[in-house]
């Protein structure tokens, strides 16, 4: 087995609000192998985003993480101070974010950009830094590099610029990389480009990948493992087969079942979970999913299950399973 690269240990994560307490990452424990690119599915707001911030350090006030670890190989990243995390990030630990027009400086010409990253890890100056630049943006699939990498963010399309924004996350091989939406907003060609390059990267620097996304069609294309995140917390995981065929959870088999179908009369079928996330300064007793079930019973109303292996390598949090 690959060793494990990352591993989780009851992390919590909470925003201080006038409402109340939000608890965005509610005791999470998850790994995450060598190799390995486990999809973090979810609908928005179920704390997958927050739990990526978490591991990169990049929680902004009110929020703040009160309780876990997260292990590093071995180092536990909730202990360490800024300066030691911005020395990990972009070299060993990166992040692609779902927004390049928010990620890339519009006022900076992508090779600075590119060039910084070298210079501030690598101590690189002048030519070398800019030849490594030229070599990331080729890796990426960006045509006639030399040409475009003085451009400013907005002389690139959409595509192009989520391309760049990859390019900068991988500058330097890191042995962790978290992908959040990388995908979104993206038209069906491009998203297709996407997934070709963190498939091709992957192969390549045999790096770790969290995709975060709540679309299941890219976790079908890139991931070996998933997990099911709902409220704060991880109530379903395994192997993408177990997962996509199998799925023990009824907040999973929603999931499953929301994703467009093309029926024998050329009409798209779709099922919709019942009910909307609560609000996250009310959330109810028991499983935090009891209220849109419709498998519920009086169990899942007063205690709050516990995940728990179910077949070797699938773990469920459901009272029911």
């Amino acid at each position: 087995m690959n060793e494990v690269i990352l591993d989780i240990q009851n992390l919590e994560t909470n925003f201080v609000t006038k409402k109340g307490i939000v608890r965005a990452v509610d005791g999470v424990d998850l790994q995450v192998r060598r190799g390995e690119t486990l999809g973090l599915v979810g609908e928005s707001g179920c704390g997958k985003t927050v739990l990526g911030l978490s591991i990169m350090g990049l929680v902004d006030s009110p929020g703040r993480i009160t309780g876990g670890k997260i292990l590093f190989k071995g180092e536990d990243l909730v202990s360490k101070s800024s300066e030691e995390m911005r020395q990990l990030r972009g070299d060993r630990i990166s992040m692609i974010f779902q927004d390049p027009t928010v990620t890339l400086n519009p006022v900076l010409r992508v090779s600075q950009q590119l060039e910084e990253v070298f210079r501030y890890h690598r101590g690189m100056k002048g030519k070398e830094a800019r030849q490594k630049s030229l070599e990331l943006l080729s890796l990426v699939g960006i045509p006639q590099p030399e040409e475009r990498i003085d451009r400013y963010p907005f002389e690139f399309s959409g595509g192009m610029q989520q391309r760049v924004v990859i390019a900068i996350a991988v500058a330097l091989n890191p042995e962790l990389l978290l992908a959040d939406e990388p995908t979104t907003a993206l038209d069906v060609t491009v998203q297709a480009q996407i997934i070709k390059v963190l498939k091709d990267l992957k192969q390549q620097k045999d790096s770790a990948i969290i995709l975060i996304t709540h679309d299941m069609g890219v976790v079908a294309e890139l991931c070996e493992t998933v997990a099911v995140t709902y409220a704060g917390n991880i109530i379903e995981q395994g192997d993408l087969e177990t997962i996509l065929e199998r799925p023990s959870h009824p907040y999973t088999v929603g999931l499953i079942q929301s994703i467009p179908k093309m029926e024998e009369h050329g009409k798209a079928r779709l099922t919709a979970i019942p009910g909307t996330l609560a609000d996250p300064t009310e959330i109810p007793p028991g499983c935090k999913f009891h209220p849109r079930c419709s498998r519920a019973e009086e169990v899942c109303k007063k205690t709050r299950p516990v995940l728990r292996e179910v077949s070797p390598g699938h773990k469920v949090a459901c009272h029911l399973d």
